[in-house]
């Protein structure tokens, strides 16, 4: 093989691994010592190549490097740094990346960062924020999504079929005046129309709820802002205390006097 056609080879094992060495060469090609050193010699004269101790390494400016050459070199490296960059990015962040190949691996990196939950998360915390206990991910988003809709279903549903009951069970002070049918049905509208409040905080304390234990397992370790589960308690309490004020203010206020 020409030193001319070894060229081209040479070049290709230093772009594959950013240097070559006089002895590599020579074993890989077959040729002797001062072969190899004569052709490192004459790249380096054209800039395709930097003469070191011992064989040679690209030049500090890749400009005389086809781009989509320059994106084999280190691959693995660049995956690596890549994927190490990706999770060290927020879900929802905005980069700014300059032009390169590693800045580009960067980008393919963030394109399969996943936003999802692990399979396993930390679902309990004890009185410190710290993880105390630990469930899959998808039966934790399961038991959410049940409590958080299955509740307020049945509390509404509960007070729509109040009307189907006989006047005479219903309980409340004044009875002779709620058990009146149009009465009742003014009282059982007004006990469906108010179970969406509850319903409707409840459904927000959950929500909370799970946004909260998914912003405390993204952070590193897994820790819970105790203050935001107490401004959602506070809130579901209040809710549900304003609630029953107004159902009680409803159905014990003195009815108005019939002529």
């Amino acid at each position: 093989m020409s030193q001319t056609f070894r060229h081209p080879d040479i070049l290709k094992i230093a772009q594959r691994e950013g240097k070559v060495t006089v002895e590599g060469l020579a074993e890989h090609f077959g040729v002797t010592l001062q072969t190899i050193r004569r052709d490192l010699t004459e790249l380096a004269e054209a800039n395709k190549l930097e003469r070191v101790h011992g064989g040679a390494i690209l030049p500090s400016g890749t400009t005389n490097i086809e781009y989509e050459e320059r994106r084999t070199l280190n691959q693995p490296a660049k995956a690596a740094m890549a994927r190490a960059c990706a999770a060290l990015i927020p879900d929802g962040s905005s980069v700014f990346l300059n032009i390169g190949t590693s800045t580009e691996a960067v980008a393919r990196a963030l394109m399969h960062h996943s936003a999802e939950m692990p399979e396993r998360i930390v679902s309990r915390f004890n009185e410190s924020g710290k993880p105390s206990g630990r469930m899959d991910s998808g039966s934790f988003l399961l038991n959410m999504m049940v409590t958080g809709l299955s509740l307020p279903a049945v509390l509404t549903a509960l007070m729509y079929a109040v009307r189907f009951l006989s006047p005479s069970l219903l309980n409340t002070p004044y009875p002779d005046y709620w058990r009146k049918p149009e009465n009742f049905k003014r009282g059982c509208d007004f006990l469906f129309r108010s179970s969406f409040w509850f319903s409707r905080a409840f459904v927000i304390w959950t929500t909370g709820f799970f946004c909260a234990v998914v912003a405390a397992n993204e952070m590193k370790p897994p820790r819970m802002d105790l203050m935001w589960i107490l401004i959602l308690t506070s809130f579901l309490i209040i809710a549900s205390s304003a609630w029953g004020i107004v159902l009680f203010a409803m159905f014990t206020r003195k009815p108005p006097v019939e002529e």
